[in-house]
């Protein structure tokens, strides 16, 4: 009985899109999906986590990794690209990235395994909520902490203000986004079509 759908792009399958077109249900999503040219709002992954990767590189780490979400994520794809092109600006190891599932127990396993595997001396943990709350938890179990060790994530919260060490982020305009995609939304029943039908917001780093 709902009007329109807001929906997360990494949650809408093959057989949801085709719901979406039989009852011709208007919508909007938030973020990109790489099977489904539509409506969306995003933020500029990929400007985010190049400009993450060379304020890490700029603090003196070299052996630097990242995790991130399930590798079929658009956003997961456009983390990495910033991040590997940053790197190989500088003349840095670009191959030290792994994938986990929204999983706890499968987000500790990849980063204990990153970290040791490689060596390193940073890690930029590119998606945010329990996520990266497991990766933290996982490296502080190690001993690894700013600021000898680097540590920086991709999404910015409040309590991060109260961390100590502080942990930098990369910040994304939320508010911003879901007014957009309301106001995107509404657009479509008023005129079939948004004025803008692609929408995608700067991200910015919060230092800590």
């Amino acid at each position: 009985s709902v009007d329109g759908l807001i929906i997360g792009s990494e949650l809408l399958y093959k057989k949801s899109i085709t719901a979406l077109l039989v009852h011709e249900m208007p919508f909007v999503l938030i973020g990109r999906n790489p099977e489904l040219s539509h409506y969306y709002v995003d933020v500029d992954n990929e400007r985010g986590a190049y400009e993450m990767t060379c304020h890490i590189a700029e603090q003196g780490f070299t052996r630097i990794g990242l995790l991130t979400g399930p590798a079929e994520y658009h956003y997961s794809r456009e983390r990495i690209s910033g991040f590997r092109t940053a790197l190989r600006e500088r003349g840095l190891p670009d191959g030290f990235i792994a994938h986990s599932g929204y999983i706890s127990e499968d987000t500790s396993r990849q980063t204990r395994s990153l970290i040791e595997r490689n060596r390193l001396d940073a890690l930029f943990v590119g998606a945010g909520g329990d996520f990266m709350l497991d990766a933290l938890r996982a490296c502080s179990e190690l001993g690894l902490e700013p600021p000898s060790f680097g540590l920086a994530v991709f999404d910015d919260y409040a309590f991060l203000d109260y961390m100590k060490p502080g942990i930098t982020a990369v910040r994304q305009p939320i508010w911003e986004l879901g007014t957009a995609a309301v106001r995107m939304l509404f657009e479509t029943f008023q005129t079939g079509r948004p004025e803008q039908e692609q929408i995608v917001f700067p991200t910015s780093l919060v230092i800590r």
